[in-house]
């Protein structure tokens, strides 16, 4: 099973728990005990490709706010071998559809619940980087590489 790492600025959201509430304690994982993160944060997350989108399950409150002020992320695959890193922006207002949740279901052999976890986030690819290195632990060099861009859509 592969799984997605979301990366978005903490800095840009706000309201309780966000970084830009750094005195707010609903959310541990906001702020360090030096003060609030000033670093894009990371988080593993599920996620598919269907029709030029990837679509994930982010869940967090606190980064649903954040890619709301900035919809720039980034995602990758959690390989560090055959690795996929999507540059992308966040659709706003995207409603799941069943073929979205059809496609979700399969790949993790899941009945996910628009009700019970929220819309999936919608991303529009805005350029993809992807490599596969060559050998054990990619000591070899590249098998493959590629980069697409992607234009506005």
């Amino acid at each position: 099973m592969t799984y997605w790492v979301i990366t978005a600025d903490p800095a840009t959201a706000t309201g309780p728990g966000s970084t830009a509430d750094p005195g707010s304690a609903t959310d541990p994982g906001s702020s360090s005990p030096g003060g609030p993160r000033l670093h894009p944060q990371a988080r593993p997350v599920w996620g598919v490709w269907l029709d030029r989108r990837v679509l994930l399950s982010i869940g967090s409150p606190t980064l649903r706010r954040s890619i709301g002020h900035d919809p720039a992320v980034t995602v990758h695959l959690s390989s560090g071998t055959d690795v996929v890193i999507v540059e992308a922006l966040a659709l706003p207002d995207v409603k799941t559809t069943p073929e979205m949740v059809a496609a979700y279901d399969e790949k993790y052999d899941w009945s996910y619940s628009v009700t019970e976890y929220g819309e999936l986030t919608a991303l529009r690819p805005t350029r993809i980087l992807a490599w596969q290195a060559a050998g054990p632990a990619g000591r070899d060099g590249f098998r493959a590489t590629g980069c697409w861009l992607f234009d506005d859509d």
